[in-house]
């Protein structure tokens, strides 16, 4: 199901600005913060502020178009919602970033199902600890 399709689904519209967001967070690729998708909109829509880039970004996060995911760097940060799904591990010592499959997160989701009746979305995922390098005493 395309994701107009999902919004519509709900009763809801795909509004101008709404895609627009959505087309800046493909064209920066990766993690982007409110403040540079603000950045990036003000060339087509010049009195746009970082409050109406968050509730957007809320509201699409609402509708599982968009993560939201704290990486360590002080602020949120957003990515789309693509499959197959993706998560991060992060070294709280150099701060390199690694990309990890869903399939790791998956059994989670599974297990606080069947063991807790609690239903975890688990759209982007980052986890801290030490990479291997930091973890040998590199």
């Amino acid at each position: 199901m395309s994701e107009l399709d999902q919004v519509r689904q709900a009763g809801e519209r795909l509004t101008r600005q709404r895609r627009a967001v959505l087309q800046a967070l493909d064209t920066q690729g990766g993690h982007v913060t409110a403040e540079q998708l603000c950045d990036a909109l003000r060339g087509e829509f010049p009195h746009i502020n970082t409050g109406t880039v968050y509730r957007i970004l809320q509201w699409l996060k609402g509708h599982s178009l968009v993560s939201e995911t704290d990486v360590g760097i002080g602020v949120k940060v957003y990515e789309r919602v693509c499959n197959p799904r993706h998560h991060h591990l992060v070294c709280l010592n150099c701060h390199r970033t690694i990309d990890v499959d869903d399939r790791y997160f998956h059994p989670l989701a599974t297990a606080l199902k069947q063991d807790l009746g609690f239903q975890a979305r688990i759209e982007h995922f980052a986890v801290f600890g030490y990479c291997a390098d930091c973890a040998r005493g590199k």
